[in-house]
């Protein structure tokens, strides 16, 4: 979150909201929050509440900071109506909410599950990148790419084609394809 935040205080405004952003899940039933199966349609539908739950949880404290309410409500919101809840009142998520979604998107897929294994983590990429309504956070995906280094400049990688090449350097509007030299 560095790169939003200006100073330290804001960077801890940052966290903090991250850190909340899925309260509203202690009223989600834990029969649902563990279960070992995909859950049900209705389930689905319950478990997306947690965004509305978590802001009428975070609403009743006081001297609630605003950026902690915008994220827990719309970190599953996405472009173009994809996503949920679905936006209100010119209610859309700003740079924080984009990277708590892409960091929560990318740790849901990567850990293993009941149902699933998980992925490895350039499918894991693949898959944010390809999700509908994902077009507006490039900039978190960049962010979470930096941070997690698939191929720092200097790294050497092995190319679809089977070609080994040198990174140069990491583009934030296009991770997964890095300026390489042969």
């Amino acid at each position: 979150l560095q790169p939003f935040a200006r100073d330290p205080r804001e960077l801890a405004r940052f966290g903090q909201a991250a850190f909340l952003h899925d309260i509203g899940k202690s009223r989600i039933p834990r029969e649902i929050l563990q279960k070992r199966d995909r859950l049900t349609d209705e389930e689905f539908a319950l478990m997306q509440r947690h965004t509305e739950y978590g802001v009428e949880i975070l609403a009743s404290c006081p001297d609630v900071d605003p950026l902690a309410l915008e994220v827990a409500y719309c970190h599953h919101m996405r472009d173009q109506g994809h996503g949920y809840p679905k936006p209100f009142e010119g209610i859309r998520p700003g740079p924080v909410s984009d990277v708590v979604q892409v960091v929560d998107m990318f740790e849901a897929l990567t850990a293993p599950r009941p149902y699933k294994g998980g992925l490895d983590v350039a499918e894991a990429l693949r898959t944010i990148l390809k999700t509908p309504g994902m077009a507006s956070k490039k900039a978190a995906m960049g962010l979470l790419v930096r941070r997690l280094t698939l191929a720092p400049p200097g790294s050497e990688v092995v190319l679809e084609t089977g070609e080994h090449a040198i990174v140069l350097h990491s583009h934030d509007d296009a991770p997964l394809r890095p300026l390489v030299r042969f």
